[in-house]
């Protein structure tokens, strides 16, 4: 049983250090980014971002003509700046799925589920199709996407994308941050009005050019989570001020180029708002 352990940790060592072994104490790399320019179209894709609040991260191919035997493909990214971080996003949208996984004999990432519909019809096409939506993680990175085709043409999509992650530098850079990707501060006041808007530029540090930096902010985590804000450009953040009295806990999301995405949560005490409501636990707006 020693040796087998010994082996499992020299071949998770191989993987995430490459053949020059971490020198002692140094943690294994870390994927730094995944240049979706050149992932998507080494995969024969040529997406489209998504607006309305998804930013870098979402991409969709929304043309009823097949590409790989799929249609209606849709694909979230994420890069995280820890392990830790990337497999709480994967429980995360593992929770937020309605029905329960397929089973699957397929090895896809360091975790992978796979829910699967029979065909069916949908209001924008006719043609009776399957359904599948994929999500896995592969070290830091979390990729979910579904579609509606083949099943297998999915999974070999999924591989392909792992692939490209596990085995591809050029696509998917590994290594140490240089710095922790943070979000450093918030400009915001600790009192505003309910429902006011504010244009404010957070500061981040380990993103690379501050000004290509695209976020989000979000009023509650969990399945209750709703974007609160639209973006005005790229390096600022138009934000919609709770409209509940009281204090209010708002998480504002940052993304690279690169598809790296790190969190940070606010507080603001909001004035002249409506009462709160009664929300589950885990919910953030408002204490």
């Amino acid at each position: 049983m020693y040796k087998v352990a010994a082996v499992l940790s020299f071949v998770a060592i191989m993987s995430f250090c490459g053949p020059n072994l971490c020198a002692e104490g140094q943690a294994p790399d870390l994927v730094l980014g995944v240049h979706a320019r050149l992932f998507f179209p080494a995969l024969g894709l040529q997406p489209q971002e998504v607006g309305d609040g998804a930013g870098p991260i979402g991409y969709s191919i929304v043309a009823i003509a097949e590409v790989r035997a799929l249609v209606h493909l849709a694909v979230a990214l994420t890069v995280h700046p820890t392990v830790d971080e990337a497999i709480e996003k994967f429980e995360f949208l593992k929770g937020s799925m309605s029905g329960g996984p397929t089973p699957s004999s397929e090895q896809i990432g360091d975790q992978f589920i796979l829910w699967a519909s029979p065909p069916h019809i949908t209001r924008v096409d006719p043609v009776p199709r399957e359904g599948g939506a994929v999500l896995f993680r592969r070290r830091n990175v979390v990729v979910q996407f579904g579609s509606r085709g083949e099943l297998s043409a999915a999974l070999e999509l999924a591989h392909d994308m792992d692939d490209l992650i596990r085995d591809d530098r050029e696509i998917a850079p590994m290594g140490q941050f240089a710095e922790p990707p943070e979000i450093v501060a918030v400009p915001l006041p600790q009192e505003d009005d309910a429902e006011s808007q504010r244009l404010i530029v957070p500061q981040v540090r380990g993103l690379g050019n501050p000004a290509k930096v695209v976020f989000s902010a979000a009023t509650a985590v969990g399945p209750q989570e709703n974007l609160s804000d639209s973006f005005e450009s790229k390096g600022k953040l138009k934000l919609r001020i709770p409209r509940y009295k009281g204090q209010n806990k708002i998480k504002i999301t940052a993304v690279n180029e690169d598809n790296l995405v790190v969190t940070k949560i606010v507080t603001v005490s909001v004035r002249g708002g409506m009462d709160p409501p009664e929300l589950p636990p885990g919910t953030l707006h408002p204490e």
